[in-house]
């Protein structure tokens, strides 16, 4: 009976044959991080993958930057928007060198651009250029800040928040408004993922007059690990200084937890289970109802 034979080796190829291209996943990704690093900045490990694409959005700038793989190699689309409000915001498009240099022009251009006071005049016309091409802006402390696109997690949360509250909330006169219309807080401009107005201030902003100062009661941010700095900061300070606010509420999408923020207290209460208040006359929703659409 003849022994086995142990397995050869794969030789690989033979000398001066091309080398076999990397998978197409591998092409696009090494592009996505050599662009990244062109710009100055550390490659992220987040890029938001498709099919034959990769997206990443940079909340700190607001810039973002697509990637395809089509049948003459690699793509770039981009959104450029100045933090600081001194430039129009631009969209552009071409290989990954094109939208590298068309990128740091920008950059280069808005940091010798004359400083100028950035109100609310100059936010809303700027904030109309930027959802023009697809990107949703807020003002937090005097800067430019670009919304992500929502993930499925984000935006599963929302609808269940939605339909949690707003039943517990009709008897108090309650009126549950999403996320497309601006609350004013102090010099702010945001975009909170879900408002409550209660009693007389209960029809809330309106798209007639979106600059005008409201008086909610309930706000709610889902938080994503992109975000969650500046809904647990930032957004803290401007929205718990809103007159007329009960609870401040911050549903986290990548883990189970909701942060509740109250007027006057230095830190949030952090609940896991139970009960999750909504207000400061026993309202209250269970967690399990905010993330009953979710694997959490």
């Amino acid at each position: 009976m003849p022994r086995p034979q142990p397995p050869r080796a794969d030789p690989g190829p033979a000398p001066g044959a091309p080398r076999p291209e990397p998978p197409a996943g591998h092409r696009l990704r090494a592009a996505a991080e050599a662009l990244w690093r062109a710009l100055g900045a550390d490659a992220p490990a987040d890029w938001s993958a498709g099919d034959g694409h990769l997206c990443r959005f940079d909340p700190a700038s607001g810039a973002r930057v697509e990637l395809r793989e089509g049948p003459t190699g690699i793509s770039v689309a981009w959104l450029a928007v100045d933090p600081e409000g001194r430039l129009a915001p631009r969209a552009g498009g071409g290989s990954p060198a094109e939208a590298a240099r068309d990128l740091a022009a920008f950059a280069a251009q808005a940091a010798a651009a004359p400083a100028a006071p950035l109100g609310a005049d100059r936010f809303f016309q700027l904030a109309e250029a930027a959802a023009a091409a697809g990107l949703r802006l807020e003002l937090i402390q005097g800067r430019l800040v670009g919304r992500a696109g929502a993930s499925v997690e984000h935006e599963a949360i929302v609808a269940s928040a939605i339909a949690a509250i707003k039943p517990r909330l009709r008897a108090a006169g309650g009126r549950v408004i999403g996320s497309n219309l601006y609350l004013q807080a102090g010099e702010d401009r945001t975009l909170p993922d879900l408002s409550v107005f209660c009693g007389p201030s209960a029809r809330g902003p309106s798209s007639a007059a979106p600059d005008r100062p409201a008086r909610p009661a309930l706000l709610v941010e889902v938080s994503s690990p992109s975000t969650v700095d500046r809904d647990t900061r930032e957004k803290v300070a401007a929205y718990l200084g809103l007159p007329g606010l009960r609870v401040y509420l911050v549903v986290h999408s990548d883990r189970r937890l909701v942060e509740v923020w109250r007027p006057g207290a230095a830190s949030p209460e952090r609940i896991t289970h139970g009960a999750v208040p909504l207000h400061d006359e026993g309202l209250f929703v269970d967690i399990d109802d905010l993330y009953d659409q979710t694997e959490l």
